[in-house]
């Protein structure tokens, strides 16, 4: 049996921040769980738009951390957060519609 693939959204907040998703990654590893992670699986040069999309289509679960920064910049539609709200945004509508 596979272990369930989650795709961990976030913003980068803070250098503490990006600690804290990062050990929170770990831990999920640790536990079990195929989390993806930029910090791990993004590597400079890489196609951000392209990993976002098809790491959202891969992933069975989607983790959203949503700070106060995260929701600001999802709603506002800026940087990767807005992104990955636009993706998902659009899939949920595809899925119930």
């Amino acid at each position: 049996m596979n272990p369930p693939r989650v795709f961990i959204s976030y913003s980068h907040d803070s250098a503490e921040h990006k600690k804290w998703i990062l050990d929170f990654a770990t831990t999920l590893r640790n536990r079990g769980v195929d989390a993806v992670l930029d910090q791990w699986d993004l590597k400079p040069g890489d196609d951000l738009p392209h990993f976002m999309e098809t790491q959202l289509n891969e992933a069975q679960f989607v983790i959203m951390v949503c700070t106060e920064p995260y929701v600001e910049k999802a709603n506002n539609g800026q940087g990767g957060v807005g992104y990955e709200k636009m993706i998902m945004t659009s899939s949920l509508l595809y899925y119930y519609r």
